[in-house]
């Protein structure tokens, strides 16, 4: 009996261990992003860095190259994002009319099943 007790305590435990380790990450979020992000960055940029090293190039050029080339990177990728959500954004007003036209076709079809008249304000 007491062993059961035991692996029940063990699970409680164990089980508020994490609950506070989760809120406890969630309240540093602020400073835990960035640092994780550094520490993600910095091993991508390892071995690139590493291996130019390895053929001869000096470790400030090195360094300088890696970054360069993770920045060009980033500037790539970060424009490709921007242009899709350019184009997104200019697509709204199309998007919603489309949507407006579905909502009414389904009202339509609503009102034709039920057999009387349906109104968006009824419905919600």
């Amino acid at each position: 009996m007491t062993n059961l007790v035991t692996k029940n305590t063990n699970a409680i435990v164990t089980v508020a261990a994490v609950v506070i380790i989760i809120f406890g990450m969630q309240a540093a979020k602020i400073i835990l992003v960035p640092f994780l992000l550094a520490i993600f960055f910095a091993l991508i940029t390892l071995k690139p860095m590493l291996w130019l090293q390895a053929h001869r190039v000096p470790s400030v050029l090195a360094a300088f190259l890696v970054v360069f080339a993770l920045m060009l990177v980033l500037i790539v990728v970060g424009s490709i994002v921007g242009t899709s959500i350019a184009a997104f954004t200019a697509a709204i007003p199309g998007y919603q009319e489309q949507l407006n036209v579905i909502m009414q076709g389904l009202l339509k079809f609503v009102a034709r099943i039920s057999g009387n008249d349906v109104s968006p304000a009824s419905i919600v």
